[in-house]
C-alpha cells in the first residue's frame, strides 16, 4: 500500500506540475514555438471559428476574446476532472477528512466559474457581438460600430500590404549594396 500511495502521489504531482504548466503558457501567452509548430495552442485549435484575422480583423478579435474567457473560466473544472481522473481515490485537500463537502464544493465552484465564463461569452456574442467590448469602444468613433469596425479591418489590410512591401523591398535590394 505504500508504494502504491507513493506512485499515485508521484502521478499527482506530475498532473499538477502539467496543468499548471500549460495553464499558465495558455493564459500568458508565452507559448514555445514547438507547441505552436504541434498546433497545440486554444488559437490553432479554433482557428475555424475565429475566421480569417488579415480579412475581418475586429471580428477575429472579438470571437477570440469571448472564446478565451470561456477557455479560461473552464481550466479550474478541467483540472478538478483531470485531477479525479488520475487519482479518483484522492483525498485531496489533506483536510478532506475533517470535511467531506469539500470535493462537491469545489466541483460546484468550478462549474459556477465555468457558467459565468459561458454567460459573458452569450452576452457579448448576441447579435452580432454588439455588447462585445470593442464593439462598444468602437461605437464611439462612430454612429456604428460596424462601420468603424470595417474600417478597422480595410486599414489592418492596408497595413499588411504596406508592411510586405516593405520586406520585399528589403529582402530584394539589401544584397545590391
Amino acid at each position: 500500500p505504500l508504494v502504491w500511495r507513493m506512485v499515485m502521489e508521484v502521478s499527482v504531482l506530475a498532473y499538477v506540475l502539467v496543468f499548471a504548466f500549460f495553464a499558465a503558457m495558455e493564459v500568458t501567452g508565452m507559448v514555445p514555438q514547438e507547441v505552436r509548430r504541434a498546433g497545440l495552442t486554444f488559437t490553432a485549435l479554433f482557428s475555424p471559428y475565429y475566421g480569417d484575422e488579415g480579412i475581418d480583423f475586429v471580428r477575429y478579435h472579438m470571437r477570440r476574446t469571448a472564446l478565451v474567457t470561456v477557455l479560461h473560466t473552464s481550466l479550474p473544472l478541467f483540472f478538478c476532472l483531470g485531477l479525479h481522473l488520475v487519482s479518483p481515490e484522492l483525498k485531496f485537500p489533506p483536510w478532506h477528512y475533517s470535511n467531506p463537502s469539500f470535493l462537491p464544493f469545489a466541483w460546484g465552484l468550478s462549474g459556477l466559474v465555468l457558467a459565468c465564463g459561458v454567460s459573458v461569452y452569450c452576452y457579448w456574442s448576441r447579435d452580432g457581438f454588439k455588447r462585445h467590448p470593442l464593439s462598444l469602444l468602437l461605437s464611439r468613433y462612430g454612429r456604428l460600430w460596424s462601420s468603424v469596425a470595417t474600417s478597422v479591418n480595410l486599414e489592418f489590410r492596408d497595413m499588411e500590404k504596406f508592411l510586405s512591401s516593405v520586406s520585399f523591398h528589403y529582402h530584394t535590394h539589401r544584397h545590391t549594396h
